[in-house]
């Protein structure tokens, strides 16, 4: 039996996945996180279901809200217990949120669903759900760091003469062919405000390491850059996080990401950091080239997945 916002107790409902999260990621006040989110679920506020099972809340679906993108709507589905998913639940969740995806031709973006176990995977796959797997990696700055080589015709710098709105136009331009261009909105304004955000000390990523950042020009081009924040994201302690790592199109295979990761790793080493993170696809050959610099994979608790419906994107 499914129920559609009603008046539900959803810390309750909520109170395993966020001890859950509480043990996955320590250094993140989850409750303080989510008491928004809970609370506006209590009003009704956000768009819910529950299915009742045995007279008890056995799977739940909500949305949150859409963030710097309004191109885009974030869908969640759970499970009290691996014992109360079934595929059919788990059906039926998911047909409800591309029912309401839809409405607003906005793109459907789900994370990891709470409690599900594998064989959950193959109703994505058969609704035309894509994944978007990123891996956490990390490099220990004890392990030697290789010199930087000149590269001809290309200037190397940090952040002084960086203009933000181009920096949003060349990162969107660099990830425009690649699956990653999902987490990226359609709308340049949207993208310019969420590239401003990025640069101003935050709560999310922190302030950004303008030393150990690079810049790459091709005459007064920006072909590339690396962005890297002093504070950790929500699993990665006190670390460094490079947030991105891009060169455009037409400049690559010339060992100019090389060479500004290098600068960027030389420079947190002089800082005295002992480990630096980045985030990567799992399917990118990116990954060849940070395990080529020292780079291995983290714990799998820290792999991020994705589910995305690209059917429902509204059309350019």
């Amino acid at each position: 039996m499914e129920i559609n916002n009603v008046k539900l107790d959803w810390e309750s409902i909520l109170e395993r996945y966020i001890t859950h999260l509480e043990t996955e990621f320590p250094n993140l006040d989850v409750r303080e996180k989510m008491r928004p989110i809970i609370n506006d679920l209590n009003s009704n506020k956000l768009k819910s279901r529950v299915i009742i099972g045995s007279g008890k809340v056995a799977a739940y679906a909500f949305f949150t809200p859409a963030g710097f993108y309004s191109d885009r709507v974030y869908g969640n589905i759970g499970f009290l217990s691996e014992e109360t998913f079934s595929q059919d639940r788990m059906s039926n969740l998911l047909k409800w949120l591309v029912s309401e995806a839809a409405v607003s031709r906005s793109l459907l973006m789900i994370d990891r669903v709470f409690n599900m176990p594998p064989l959950g995977e193959e109703i994505f796959t058969n609704m035309g759900f894509r994944l978007l797997r990123r891996i956490r990696m990390e490099r220990r700055m004890d392990i030697l760091v290789p010199e930087t080589q000149a590269v001809e015709g290309f200037k190397f710098e940090g952040l002084e003469h960086l203009n933000v709105n181009a920096f949003s136009d060349a990162e969107y331009e660099a990830f425009s062919t690649v699956p990653d261009s999902v987490l990226m909105g359609k709308l340049m304004e949207e993208r310019h405000n969420f590239t401003r955000f990025i640069f101003s000390e935050s709560d999310i990523y922190g302030s950004i390491n303008t030393r150990a950042s690079r810049t790459c020009y091709f005459g007064e081009v920006l072909a590339g850059a690396v962005l890297v924040s002093n504070q950790r994201n929500e699993a990665s302690g006190t670390d460094p996080l490079i947030l991105t790592v891009f060169v455009k199109k037409e400049f690559r295979n010339r060992g100019i990401a090389r060479n500004m990761l290098l600068q960027s790793l030389h420079e947190l080493k002089s800082q005295g950091f002992g480990v630096v993170h980045l985030y990567v696809n799992a399917l990118s050959d990116a990954r060849n080239l940070y395990s080529s610099l020292g780079f291995r994979e983290s714990d799998e608790k820290f792999t991020e997945e994705l589910h995305y419906l690209p059917a429902t994107v509204n059309g350019p």
